[in-house]
C-alpha cells in the first residue's frame, strides 16, 4: 500500500507539473497524451489500492494509518476480546488494546499467552 500511495503522489505531482508548465522535470515538452497516461496510471493505482483496502477490511481489520502501515485486528486474548495492533515496522504483533479504547491505550502482548 505504501508503494501505491507514493506512486499516486508522484503521479499527481507529475500531472500538476504538466498542467502548470507544460514541461517535465528534465525540461522536455510534455504532450497531452503523456498527461493522459499519467492520469490513467493514477486511476489504476487508486483502483488497486481500493482493492487491497477492501481485502484487508474484509478480513475484519481496520487500517489506522496507510503511510505507517498501522492495522487493528480483532482477536481474543485470555478469553477476552481485544484489538491487536500491528505496524509494518514490527516483525510480529507486539501490542493490543481493548476494543473500546484507542491505540493510545495499547499494551504489550504478554509472552505467556496461554
Amino acid at each position: 500500500m505504501q508503494a501505491i500511495h507514493r506512486e499516486v503522489q508522484e503521479q499527481f505531482i507529475a500531472v500538476e507539473r504538466m498542467r502548470l508548465k507544460g514541461y517535465s522535470k528534465d525540461g522536455n515538452v510534455i504532450y497531452l497524451f503523456q498527461e493522459e497516461e499519467a492520469r490513467s496510471r493514477i486511476q489504476q493505482l487508486v483502483a488497486e489500492g481500493n482493492r487491497i483496502i477492501r481485502k484487508i477490511q474484509g478480513m475484519g481489520c481496520e487500517i489506522l494509518d496507510i503511510e505507517e502501515g498501522l492495522l487493528d485486528m480483532p482477536g481474543e486474548l485470555k478469553g477476552e476480546p481485544v484489538m491487536f495492533l500491528w505496524s509494518r515496522d514490527e516483525p510480529w504483533i507486539m501490542y493490543y488494546h481493548d476494543p473500546k479504547d484507542g491505540v493510545e491505550a495499547r499494551k504489550r502482548v504478554p509472552l505467556d499467552v496461554n
